[in-house]
């Protein structure tokens, strides 16, 4: 624990750390989040910590940590997930915690393929389209040419409002899209300076829970015909039922989720990938919602390996 310390303190203090395989005495995994306190990046840490086993340090079956042997990991923030992408391309991390989307759209950016593979999902978000409950706005086709809050400039959040609200055929008008924080975007509401923000978080984040705590907000249903457009971003989205007060007085309606990526290259070692996921797989507290049923072709071989022995063992069939 000391020794986690004082890499905590090299890491603030902006001293450069070696990544995985380079000859320290000890291998460093990198796990880039978003900004800090931002959920992405709370899942890079509880991540950085299950995956460590620090040399010396007992197994978990004598109370010690069953992490990868040899292994620390590292969080680190970046302020959107593009950067961390392209951070994690050039070697200056050994993976990344990202929301689907913006995997798939670097993807796409790079003609189509990636280098970049899936170990498992982590987490997931969903897409909060919000408006004052006295506003005369209840469907999400009559936010066309209104003003609305995306999140601040240069965040993930701002790049998914853009990639639904384009797949939606909302707005197409840059004018309209206003970049601010949450809190910011509220007050605007409030004001009636804008008509509409959106929320790509975790369901009751705090942020959203201290949105909707004043009891002013409500959330826009996804109807039948907002879902069939979003058709052509099911690759890297889902819709989901959220049930009645998931936040007060809320009705249940549906949303789009999006599920969170952990990331690496593909020429990562087979044998870590699948070190890894088995920490994963036996350590299903820490992330409840993970998940193994990730898209065919972006599974890193090594975590398949696994995921498949255990679909194999008989405990594990019927």
């Amino acid at each position: 624990m000391r020794h986690l310390r004082f890499l905590a303190l090299l890491i603030l203090l902006g001293v450069p750390v070696l990544g995985f395989g380079q000859q320290t005495g000890v291998n460093y995994f990198r796990v880039l989040g978003g900004p800090p306190n931002s959920t992405i990046f709370l899942v890079a840490a509880k991540l950085a910590n299950i995956i460590s086993h620090p040399p010396g340090t007992p197994d978990c079956v004598r109370g010690g940590s069953c992490g990868v042997p040899g292994l620390i990991g590292i969080a680190q923030n970046r302020a959107n997930t593009i950067l961390g992408l392209r951070a994690l391309k050039v070697g200056q991390a050994e993976s990344i915690i990202a929301p689907a989307d913006q995997y798939y759209q670097d993807s796409k950016n790079d003609g189509g393929g990636s280098e970049l593979r899936a170990l498992a999902s982590l987490d997931r978000l969903t897409v909060h389209f919000i408006v004052l409950k006295s506003a005369m706005i209840e469907r999400l086709d009559q936010l066309k040419d209104k003003k609305i809050a995306i999140g601040r400039s240069g965040t993930d959040n701002e790049a998914t409002a853009k990639i639904i609200l384009n797949a939606l055929n909302i707005t197409q008008k840059n004018k309209n899209l206003v970049t601010q924080s949450p809190q910011q975007s509220f007050h605007a509401l409030r004001s009636e300076q804008i008509d509409a923000l959106i929320v790509v978080d975790r369901v009751n984040s705090n942020i959203l829970n201290s949105l909707f705590s004043h009891g002013d907000l409500k959330l826009l249903n996804l109807d039948e015909k907002s879902i069939s457009k979003l058709q052509r971003l099911k690759a890297f989205t889902k819709i989901v039922q959220l049930p009645a007060d998931i936040y007060p007085g809320e009705k249940p309606i549906a949303a789009i989720e999006i599920p969170v990526l952990w990331l690496v290259r593909n020429d990562i070692p087979f044998q870590l990938a699948y070190q890894l996921a088995r920490v994963l797989q036996s350590d299903k507290e820490t992330f409840p919602h993970f998940s193994k049923d990730i898209a065919p072709g972006i599974l890193h071989d090594g975590a398949k390996k696994l995921y498949d022995e255990i679909a194999q063992t008989p405990s594990n069939n019927p």
